[in-house]
């Protein structure tokens, strides 16, 4: 199971910064952010102003400790819900990725094409 407070006090720690200057710079308030440490949940857009702040992928926040993700078993009683919504999410993200792909190719086809007039 992740743990925001353990993470984010790494980083703090690593980097010799208060718990009140990041709340100041993420734009909470210290209590606040104690809050999210105690109820260990956070509003997505605080995460990734924390991500950005320290310069740290999204995924850090969710990684075990041997490196491993455990969006499933996280700490809503969901995670059946939770699988659903990340395959269901990953699923979309892969035809995406596979209409850019061919966007991509139809795109150099054409600069071939004009490149040989």
């Amino acid at each position: 199971m992740f743990n925001l407070e353990k993470k984010i006090k790494v980083l703090l720690t690593k980097n010799k910064i208060s718990i009140e200057n990041l709340a100041f710079s993420i734009g909470i308030t210290k209590n606040t952010l104690l809050n999210v440490f105690k109820k260990n949940e956070i509003n997505t857009k605080y995460l990734v102003k924390i991500s950005e702040h320290f310069g740290m992928p999204m995924s850090y926040f969710f990684e075990d400790g041997d490196g491993s993700y455990n969006v499933a078993n996280s700490q809503n009683g969901n995670g059946n819900k939770n699988t659903q919504i990340v395959n269901e999410r990953c699923n979309s993200l892969a035809i995406e990725n596979e209409y850019l792909k061919k966007q991509i190719k139809d795109k150099e086809e054409i600069i071939n094409l004009l490149k040989n007039k």
